[in-house]
């Protein structure tokens, strides 16, 4: 509007630099939004707005509570009946107070290993949405923009087991991408599989990080993938992402 009008002014009055004024810092917010791409924009809007940001985030997540008794375990362990530990890894908790080496991942995944160990625990699970102190790091910062807020929170559900283990694809999938995310504290080598369910009329995406780089052997986009088929190995420090 502030544009509009601008132009709509300065056309009745081509000699008035006054109308010109605040018209340059609306283009330069215009140049700013138009950098964001439609989607992004259209999920924060609606988030504002108090709606599902992804309009078909609902739908999905009813889908998914549906059919939960027809996934195949990720780790080949129940986690519904496996004797687990659920790790509460935020900057205010007991356990990151007492063991101030988050940069030091060879005696961290010890310490977790051995919590492990002495709760009887045959899996390690990190919360999703947890804030990370990891996140301080140069590496989740905007580059060149010192000012701007970078990522702070951990966007994915952690299960700690041994370099190795297995992974296996909780449903049918294609493979939809692969890549070796090789910068420190990065996903390490990654697998996204897609699945679509409801007779085609859905699909969502799964992410698996922190893999053995040898699990990207003999991938290719559009690979099929049954429910249950092993697709990688969790990794070793420091292949897998650190």
């Amino acid at each position: 509007m502030s544009v509009s009008i601008c132009a709509y002014q300065t056309g009745l009055k081509p000699d008035n630099s006054y109308l010109a004024i605040s018209e340059r810092s609306v283009w330069r917010l215009l140049e700013k939004l138009e950098a964001v791409h439609p989607n992004l924009a259209w999920y924060t809007f609606r988030d504002a707005c108090g709606f599902s940001p992804c309009p078909a985030s609902n739908a999905l997540t009813a889908w998914l509570k549906t059919h939960q008794g027809d996934f195949a375990p990720v780790a080949g362990i129940d986690l519904r009946t496996a004797k687990k530990m659920v790790f509460d890894l935020d900057p205010g908790s007991q356990l990151i107070g007492d063991m101030m080496i988050v940069d030091d991942t060879p005696s961290f995944s010890r310490f977790l290993f051995d919590e492990m160990k002495k709760n009887g625990a045959a899996i390690g699970v990190g919360r999703y949405d947890e804030a990370r102190l990891i996140y301080t790091s140069a590496n989740f910062k905007p580059g060149g923009h010192p000012l701007a807020e970078g990522r702070t929170v951990h966007l994915g559900i952690d299960l700690f087991l041994e370099p190795g283990s297995p992974v296996y694809a909780p449903l049918d999938a294609v493979v939809d991408s692969f890549r070796n995310n090789a910068s420190s504290r990065d996903y390490g080598p990654t697998i996204i599989l897609k699945h679509i369910v409801d007779g085609g009329g859905r699909e969502f995406f799964t992410l698996y990080g922190h893999l053995s780089a040898d699990s990207l052997k003999g991938l290719f986009v559009g690979k099929r993938i049954l429910k249950g088929e092993r697709i990688a190995s969790i990794g070793a420090y420091p292949e897998n992402g650190d």
